[in-house]
């Protein structure tokens, strides 16, 4: 996995009632819905129920999916001939800080969970977490200490 980044980088903005300007159907905007809380980012989901009306009875299944795998993947769905992969970093709080994405031609990107892309994705993310002080696992809801448990034995 290479380093790469942008002169000016894009980062969605926070409201009091939510997220914008992230794309749901891109990994990054999986990940944002399965981490953040549900209050946070339903106005994220409701402005993409309106180009993408499945999204809305989506939105728990892609919470659990992302939660349960501890990656998210897509194909195809924004740029056609291009898939993306995504994995969460956590702060030391156990938020959401962020995410490592890896963009590129389909034919490139393996999105089976037991690729050594998504592996090496997983760890990279588990690192950069470590790195900012992701250590808690007490008080997690069952699914995100499986997830945690999962992260940290790849």
């Amino acid at each position: 996995i290479r380093r790469m980044s942008r002169t000016r980088p894009r980062r969605p903005r926070l409201h009091r009632n939510g997220l914008s300007g992230l794309d749901a159907t891109l990994p990054i905007g999986n990940e944002v819905i399965a981490h953040l809380p549900p209050q946070q980012t339903q106005s994220l989901v409701e402005a993409e129920g309106r180009v993408n009306p499945d999204l809305l009875a989506q939105a728990d299944i892609i919470r659990h999916d992302v939660r349960h795998a501890g990656y998210a993947a897509s194909g195809g769905l924004l740029f056609r001939g291009f898939s993306a992969l995504s994995a969460p970093i956590f702060d030391h709080e156990g938020s959401l800080a962020g995410a490592i994405t890896i963009l590129g031609v389909s034919v490139q990107i393996d999105p089976r969970p037991d690729s050594l892309m998504v592996n090496a994705l997983i760890s990279a993310a588990r690192e950069v977490s470590r790195g900012i002080g992701y250590r808690r696992v007490e008080g997690l809801l069952t699914e995100d200490v499986a997830l945690t448990a999962a992260v940290a034995e790849n």
